[in-house]
């Protein structure tokens, strides 16, 4: 009887390690976002590969996106973009592994690009 108990104390005890020590975190990621002239659509794309455009909204832009330690690797792209009528697009484009040193060391994204106006 005594195996028995203590069998099932180790199998609990190992699946709870199994389950929670092997997991990866989720991080809110705080992102700021204006541009120069405001009022430019914000897009961002997740790394997932195949993933839409997530539209965040017009400038300013504040907002807390959830980020897995998974995508946090030098190979996944983090992706914002930047439309406004009469201006030229812009991209900003990180790398999982600074984007998360980016947002360690200043506890959020934040980008302003200046718009350029495209010629009539």
């Amino acid at each position: 009887m005594v195996f028995k108990k203590n069998s099932i104390q180790t199998l609990l005890i190992l699946s709870f390690f199994v389950l929670f020590g092997c997991s990866k975190a989720i991080h809110p990621v705080k992102m700021v976002i204006h541009s120069d002239p405001q009022g430019g659509h914000v897009l961002y794309k997740p790394p997932q590969t195949g993933a839409d455009w997530i539209y965040l909204g017009a400038t300013p832009v504040k907002t807390v996106r959830m980020v897995s330690d998974e995508l946090m690797t030098e190979k996944e792209k983090f992706v914002l973009r930047i439309l406004r009528d009469g201006f030229h697009e812009q991209i900003k484009e990180w790398d999982g592994e600074t984007f998360l040193d980016t947002f360690e060391s200043q506890g959020e994204i934040f980008w302003t690009p200046h718009l350029i106006r495209s010629k009539p």
